[in-house]
């Protein structure tokens, strides 16, 4: 099998790889383990939003609605990104969970 000018070679899923130690493990066992590794989550987005919510809470050390009181949007600083996101994964979290209990 050639790839834009490369050989690629399969290698057959009972290979297996002999580490220095003396240990051998299969192709098909470092394939099903890198796979399992590299698995995004599946979450869904109440969970997300919560989670997302309550890593920004613990960044400023308080609920977000003390650190930047009543501001508007447009009176946000650099430092005051993170109120805007926050802020709309509330709002997201709050569709989400209306909808979810109907």
């Amino acid at each position: 099998m050639e790839k834009e000018g490369k050989k690629c070679f399969r290698i057959p899923k009972d290979a297996e790889v002999i580490f220095t130690n003396g240990k051998q493990v299969s192709i098909a066992m470092l394939k099903a383990n890198w796979e399992a590794e590299n698995k995004e989550p599946e979450v869904d987005e109440i969970t997300y939003l919560e989670k997302s919510i309550k890593d920004l809470e613990e960044k400023y050390g308080r609920p977000l609605e003390e650190v930047f009181g009543n501001k508007t949007i447009k009176e946000l600083t650099e430092a005051d990104t993170d109120a805007s996101v926050w802020w709309s994964y509330k709002v997201r979290l709050a569709s989400a969970k209306s909808s979810w209990h109907k």
